[in-house]
């Protein structure tokens, strides 16, 4: 029984949850979202601004994500989602935004069911 309380514990803490980075979400306007994760875990669905391609991009690769509202008109392959620029740990950057497949963050004091349509900061925690 304490085993299982243990476990319980650990998972509500976010301790067994620690595969792979932590992020900091900082939006436009309102209260930062700490030590989330995206979810589903893993690669990342993302696709280019520009040729339309669908990259997946693991979490560890990824140091920061600026997301921006896009402005008309709208003749980037991303349509009217949110622009992401993602810095990757080697410095590159990638122009573009999430997707196809959906990606939500995890996080405390909330979450966010579809990064996609969000605009802030995603920060790698350290």
């Amino acid at each position: 029984m304490r085993f299982l309380t243990l476990i319980a514990l650990l998972g509500s803490t976010g301790v067994l949850l620690a595969q792979g980075p932590t992020f900091t979400f900082t939006p436009a306007h309102g209260n930062a979202i700490k030590g989330g994760y995206f979810s589903p875990r893993g690669p990342i669905s993302f696709t280019d601004q520009y040729d339309g391609n669908v990259y997946m991009i693991e979490p560890s690769k990824i140091e920061s994500i600026v997301l921006t509202a896009r402005t008309p008109p709208f003749t980037s392959k991303c349509g009217t989602a949110s622009r992401a620029i993602i810095t990757l740990t080697d410095h590159t950057r990638e122009h573009g935004c999430f997707g196809p497949a959906p990606v939500a963050f995890i996080g405390s004091p909330g979450s966010i069911a579809s990064v996609g349509s969000v605009i802030g900061k995603f920060v790698r925690e350290k």
